[in-house]
């Protein structure tokens, strides 16, 4: 049984990764072409998944990673399908718009899309955001918060993650 202290700890973790942690990119040279709107809905959307309990990365978080992917290279059609499936999700969630056909998006994954590509990503970068918010809070514990830090607590910071999923 997890004592008081322990919980308490563990949800102002959660709290903290939901505000705090990195915005993780495939590519770390594509990181400032990210639009600003979808870096803003990124810590409502982890918020969102803390209250539905899901350890997961989200659907903005997802788009954001394969977004700075699609400009190194060209994808497969399954990573194509993923991006533009997830693109049209979150522009109609976060902010009304409907691009389903205009980008001919599929509005459901197949089974693999899913299970086999898409989860794995999503919880890859939910454990490596979580892993470098931990390095980041015992680094801070050993030096002070800057101005900046404290200027601007919540535009999340985007660091690079390359993996060799696509």
């Amino acid at each position: 049984m997890k004592s008081q202290s322990k919980i308490i700890d563990s949800c102002i973790f959660d709290l903290m990764d939901a505000l705090r942690s990195p915005v993780l990119t495939h590519s770390i040279a594509w990181a400032d072409t990210i639009p600003e709107r979808l870096l803003k809905v990124i810590p409502i959307a982890r918020l969102k998944s803390l209250l539905l309990k899901e350890e997961t990365a989200t659907d903005p978080e997802a788009l954001a990673f394969i977004y700075t992917r699609t400009l190194e290279s060209p994808m497969t059609n399954e990573w194509v399908d993923i991006y533009t499936h997830l693109s049209c999700k979150v522009c109609e969630e976060y902010w009304k718009e409907n691009h389903w056909e205009s980008v001919s998006a599929p509005k459901e994954l197949s089974d693999y899309n899913l299970n086999y590509l898409l989860k794995p990503l999503r919880k890859h970068i939910y454990d490596r955001r979580r892993k470098i918010l931990k390095e980041r809070m015992k680094a801070s514990l050993k030096k002070p918060v800057t101005q900046e830090e404290k200027a601007d607590p919540v535009t999340p910071v985007v660091i690079d993650a390359q993996l060799s999923l696509f």
